[in-house]
């Protein structure tokens, strides 16, 4: 690689790191997981005797700056200690998939680790040349082009699968239950399998209490289905002997599924087969009446809670801290809930990647609102938070401040461009070579106003991070406003205050293992231990915010009736 001696320091080593990156869409759409990138990358590396010293793994969306995101951050740290030379990423979107008004922000990125001494290369097109400054954009662009050609590929095939839907024929690997599936390939169709047709019609007539079958609870019929040993549905159901009959799986896959009257769902498209029914539409329409009047019921008879810290938790894995409960039948017959918070990446049809237990609601909540109280309580303790946060606002705003040096540079870089290309155009007598040029001059004029926006955006939010003398006046205001509503605060006005502040909650794993809750508002940001046994403690001062047992919060199930 050829290298401007005077910017970019020399990279002798062959030091690597590899980043990859998924959101929740790029999965469900795109298919390509972490560990399809990872693998990619390491091939990549091998062919280019490059030394993998790390890989870095974000779940985040590609529009959040690098450096906001935790795996980024960490990318971005190990540059500044000059911990490895080479920088590996499946496609240059996993660095970033900016907005339109920022499309710039790849070169920016580019330009930045190579400042670094950090040279970006992605297994589409290998390396990306900072000294060639259209370099990064050209190579982003080729990486760009390829995975709409991927996608062009997929949409073909789709719409193949869609037009065979549509003339009767079954795509899908498995059939669903209560159909066999029937020929090969283009010839495969579904015909109805008439052991599991009967047990379906049981389900929705013991449902409904239809032909003389008593009338059951899903609970209910799950208990039967098992006890008499019927195979589950699911697509290893006839080797899957340990498998149970569920309440979610009897309601969602079968009593709400209206394949059963014969519409037939498959790759988007619902396909109306008669001869597929396996029961009427009158017995189907009952159910869902019914399912309907049980869902009325159950919002009925639960608790009406409010979760202090809904919409605002994550867990340690990035995905929400949701409430949630649970509840038992007491020696009264009468039930008692527990309340809880749970992640969203737990639990699920086919399970999820994390493996944090519940924690009860009150510990949260109550160690939420004790916090807060002992934060505004007093001058002191207010002061010693907005220090705290001014720290943490340091630490922040230096690699918002380096990119922004960075944008200014290319920014200075993209005008001097531009001359030299309007210089050219003027001189130029060939109407071939100045329609080209003429191109590179509207692409450079469009990337110096995406650096402006992309500066202008830095700019703002380095001025929101920054923790001013008028903004410690205008907090300390709030906080005395806000204190005059703490005593007596229904649930509801705890949730507004908390709204108010824009305070945040996460779960993370301290070095010595320990699990614990980061708290921050405007005011501080904390981070309190949950211990298993004994009790709530913040790990930053010494000041006890009570003991609560958390025996159950670790792990939460409810006691015993």
């Amino acid at each position: 690689m050829t290298t401007n001696m005077n910017e970019y320091p020399e990279v002798k080593l062959n030091r690597a790191v590899i980043y990859a990156r998924v959101s929740t869409k790029d999965q469900s759409e795109n298919g390509y997981g972490l560990k399809y990138q990872i693998a990619d990358c390491k091939a990549y590396a091998a062919l280019n005797k490059m030394e993998v010293v790390e890989v870095i793994k974000d779940d985040i969306s590609g529009v959040t700056r690098l450096e906001e995101r935790n795996g980024g951050l960490r990318l971005l740290k190990m540059v500044n200690e000059r911990a490895f030379d080479h920088l590996i990423v499946w496609r240059l979107d996993r660095l970033a998939r900016p907005p339109k008004t920022e499309s710039s922000r790849i070169l920016t990125t580019i330009e930045q680790f190579a400042r670094g001494g950090v040279i970006v290369h992605d297994c589409d097109s290998g390396e990306n040349d900072p000294t060639q400054l259209a370099g990064g954009l050209l190579a982003f662009i080729k990486s760009y082009q390829a995975g709409e050609e991927r996608e062009t590929i997929k949409r073909r095939t789709l719409n193949g699968k869609r037009e065979r839907v549509k003339t009767g024929q079954w795509v899908g690997m498995f059939p669903p239950y209560g159909y066999d599936k029937v020929g090969e390939r283009k010839n495969a169709r579904l015909v109805i399998n008439q052991v599991e047709a009967r047990i379906v019609r049981r389900i929705f007539e013991h449902f409904v209490g239809a032909n003389d079958r008593k009338k059951m609870s899903i609970n209910a019929i799950a208990i039967m289905l098992n006890e008499e040993g019927v195979p589950v549905p699911g697509k290893k159901r006839r080797m899957n002997a340990k498998g149970k009959w569920k309440i979610s799986g009897i309601r969602e896959y079968i009593l709400k599924n209206p394949r059963y009257i014969g519409k037939i769902k498959s790759v988007g498209t619902i396909l109306e087969i008669p001869e597929l029914a396996i029961i009427d539409k009158e017995l189907f329409d009952l159910a869902q009446k019914q399912l309907q009047i049980n869902k009325k019921r159950h919002h009925e008879r639960r608790p009406k809670l409010i979760y202090l810290m809904s919409a605002r938790f994550l867990c340690h894995c990035g995905k929400a801290m949701v409430g949630g409960t649970s509840s038992v039948t007491n020696a009264n017959n009468e039930k008692v809930y527990y309340p809880y918070y749970r992640c969203t990446n737990r639990y699920g049809p086919s399970g999820g990647d994390c493996d944090q237990l519940n924690l009860k609601k009150e510990d949260i909540d109550d160690l939420v609102w004790a916090w807060l109280k002992e934060l505004l309580k007093n001058e002191e303790s207010l002061d010693e938070g907005l220090d705290e946060l001014e720290k943490a606002a340091g630490e922040q705003l230096e690699p918002k401040k380096q990119s922004l040096e960075t944008v200014e540079s290319l920014i200075v870089k993209m005008e001097g461009k531009i001359a030299k290309l309007v210089n050219a155009f003027a001189e130029m007598e060939d109407p071939i070579v100045a329609k080209a040029i003429q191109e590179q001059i509207k692409w450079a004029v469009d990337q110096k106003e995406s650096l402006i926006n992309e500066k202008e955006g830095l700019k703002t939010e380095i001025e929101n991070i920054d923790v001013s003398p008028q903004m410690r006046k205008t907090v300390k205001e709030i906080a005395k406003k806000i204190r005059k509503r703490l005593p007596g605060a229904s649930m509801k006005d705890k949730q507004n205050l908390l709204d108010m502040i824009g305070l945040e909650g996460r779960l993370v794993h301290l070095e010595n293992g320990e699990l614990a809750i980061r708290l921050s508002c405007v005011f501080d940001s904390r981070i309190f231990c949950i211990e298993e046994q004994e009790s709530w403690h913040c790990c930053r001062n010494t000041c006890e915010l009570g003991r609560r047992s958390s025996r159950r919060g670790m792990g939460f199930a409810p006691p015993p009736a």
